[in-house]
């Protein structure tokens, strides 16, 4: 089946229309139409005198959206279909009438291509038709024509940054340059000559050139921000597109014949014309050769995501020799501040990697045993890679001086590349004493909830010492059920939350050590007095360091007991 058995003729229109500039699938438009309140939506237009406006947008899944008013946003290419007056189209209308009462086209879905649609196709030729300025004074008219191609140009320029390029504008009056004689580009109005539009040009094209040649990689990880590798990749990437794509329109041939004109008329504009054409050509080549050799190491890299992180070791020698053979065989990037901002995009994809390994909102909450494991293992991974980065400077210089290249040797700092790597050992280190710190002493206080206190107070100490398990209890909740980034070395909230509950246990201790004493001064029998520091013993091991009262606790079983406990 085809549009073409589609038996109402003005739906066959308007998807015959969109099938003709598209490659949807007859199958899509079918499903479509099987949808009752979809289809009718789409009659309506044609069915009701008030509805003048149709918009089909086209997803590139294939589903249709219908509108009958202008959509504020659509991300996707869209069709109109707009009444040229305001009426009912009955369903046996046919082709030839419906070609008449409707006027019909696309619109792209970024704003800019209508508003440059519009510049190109509506106003200019308004602006450029001399009938419309015949009254016009001539200044006038010259001044909105320009006026008119500053717009165009804006617009142009905008238009390719947007989409990853740049537009070097083409002065007022180039479309007659193949009829122009060189040595005669003067005119008696210098605003209005062909002479001065080429040299304007030349100083726009410059400047662009030259805000693109300044732009550097290592400009994200100044604002704070924490790149990955193939940001680099993707950086180089981009400038070798950007300058090929200027190249191609520096050797247009109206552009070669602006340069014949400059050079003819002994401009001052001449020699800086070559030497942006040569910037440009010596951008090429550095941005190629740089893709060319980063390229092994990009894809080593990521395919380190396919790994898992605790077998990543092995991994991170290969790594380092990629980037000594890079720095040793590839001039253009035989730079400190290159290699740097490399191995600290490293840096950032091995945090980025440990991240997802301990997962920052669940570490604190594993079980001792397997996060000390976690822990070791990345702290291992860390440091195996700082430490084989320091041994490879000795292997740099060594190579370098075989190949008589310089600079020879890797001389920055270590802090230039692992000052966050550094950090966020440190906090992997906090993490992993606050393990042993925390951990056993939950499971010191997680016992008091079968703690029970016989004697003459005992009813009253146990409700003491259950009041201290529930405080203890809700602290932790509060304390793992908070929502933070533990790995975070920028965010404080971790090593504040583990400051604040630590604090507290300074406060249960003190309040169980009264517990415990009290309880074994009031034991009623010898028996009771032995088993209650063998039942306590490590809580008051925690706060004391040896069973409390000890010295009271000797002196009674040397009196009662003096076959368990001589007396010295």
């Amino acid at each position: 089946m085809s549009v073409e058995d589609i038996e109402d003729l003005r739906l066959r229109f308007v998807f015959s229309y969109i099938q003709l500039i598209t490659d949807v699938k007859y199958d899509k438009i079918k499903k479509f139409l099987d949808d009752s309140k979809q289809a009718e939506k789409l009659l309506d237009f044609f069915e009701q005198s008030d509805l003048t406006h149709l918009f089909v947008v086209l997803h590139p899944t294939g589903v249709f959206e219908i509108h009958t008013k202008f959509p504020e946003v659509f991300k996707f290419k869209a069709y109109y279909f707009i009444k040229k007056e305001r009426g009912v189209i009955e369903k046996n209308t046919d082709w030839s009438t419906l070609n008449t009462l409707l006027s019909y086209g696309d619109m792209d879905k970024s704003p800019l291509h209508h508003f440059i649609a519009f510049v190109n196709t509506v106003l200019s030729p308004i602006i450029l038709n001399e009938k419309n300025r015949e009254d016009w004074p001539e200044s006038l008219s010259e001044y909105i024509k320009r006026d008119l191609y500053n717009l165009q140009k804006k617009s142009a320029m905008v238009l390719a940054r947007i989409e990853g390029k740049t537009h070097l504008a083409h002065p007022v009056g180039i479309e007659k340059i193949d009829t122009q004689e060189p040595i005669s580009c003067h005119g008696d109005d210098v605003i209005g000559s062909l002479m001065y539009a080429i040299e304007t040009a030349v100083v726009d094209w410059s400047a662009q050139i030259n805000d693109i040649l300044k732009q550097q990689s290592g400009q994200a990880i100044a604002n704070g921000e924490f790149p990955l590798p193939n940001f680099e990749y993707e950086f180089w990437q981009q400038r070798m597109n950007c300058m090929q794509d200027i190249y191609q329109q520096l050797v247009h041939p109206k552009v070669k014949k602006m340069a014949v004109i400059l050079e003819a008329n002994r401009s001052a504009y001449a020699n800086p014309f070559k030497e942006m054409f040569k910037r440009v050509v010596r951008a090429i080549v550095e941005s190629e050769t740089i893709v060319t050799f980063l390229t092994p190491l990009i894809n080593y890299l990521n395919d380190l995501e396919t790994v898992q992180f605790e077998e990543l070791k092995p991994k991170i020698q290969p790594i380092v020799h990629l980037m000594a053979l890079l720095w040793v065989n590839c001039e253009y990037y035989r730079s400190t501040d290159r290699i740097v901002i490399l191995m600290t995009e490293t840096c950032n994809l091995l945090i980025q990697l440990c991240r997802q390994y301990l997962d920052p909102t669940e570490i604190i909450k594993e079980e001792p045993d397997e996060g000390l494991i976690k822990i070791n293992k990345s702290l291992d991974i860390l440091r195996h890679f700082r430490d084989v980065v320091e041994d490879y400077r000795q292997n740099v210089k060594e190579s370098c001086q075989e190949q008589n290249v310089e600079p020879a040797e890797w001389t920055f700092h270590s802090s230039w590349v692992f000052s966050r790597l550094n950090a966020f050992i440190e906090r992997l280190e906090a993490i992993k004493a606050s393990f042993w710190v925390y951990y056993h002493t939950l499971l010191d206080y997680s016992r008091l909830e079968k703690v029970e206190v016989h004697g003459v107070v005992g009813q009253t100490l146990t409700t003491r010492v259950s009041m201290v398990y529930d405080e203890y209890q809700e602290a932790y909740r509060k304390f793992t059920d908070t929502n933070m980034d533990c790995l975070s070395t920028e965010d404080t909230t971790f090593s504040t939350a583990l400051s604040e509950f630590m604090k507290l246990f300074d406060h249960w201790d003190n309040r169980m050590s009264t517990i415990i004493v009290k309880a074994f001064l009031m034991s009623n029998t010898t028996l009771g007095a032995f088993k209650l520091p063998k039942i306590l013993r490590s809580t008051s091991k925690e706060v004391h360091g040896k069973p409390p009262s000890s010295t009271a606790f000797h002196n009674m079983a040397s009196e009662k007991c003096p076959f368990v406990h001589p007396t010295v």
